[in-house]
């Protein structure tokens, strides 16, 4: 018995197919789009805002008083020894 093929021939659908009312729904999802890309661009930066601040406060603040005393304290035996 042999096989039999069938090939048929369709119409190619083009790749990009825009109509008035879908371009224009199109703008519009477009610039909602960068609304809200603008939106997390602002509440990622607020977030850092927040993490640095606290890590500043919590960490390097302390860090940096503590070296200012050792500082001092350093500073102040080196005159007693030499004076």
């Amino acid at each position: 018995m042999l096989s039999v093929i069938d090939v048929r021939l369709v119409r190619q659908q083009p790749l990009l197919a825009v109509k008035g009312s879908r371009f224009g729904r199109a703008l519009v999802e477009a610039g909602a789009d960068a609304v809200n890309v603008g939106a997390g661009i602002v509440v990622g930066a607020v977030r850092l805002v927040g993490v640095l601040v606290t890590v500043t406060v919590l960490i390097l603040v302390p860090l940096a008083w503590m070296g200012r005393r050792l500082v001092r304290r350093f500073s102040r035996v080196r005159s007693v020894a030499h004076g």
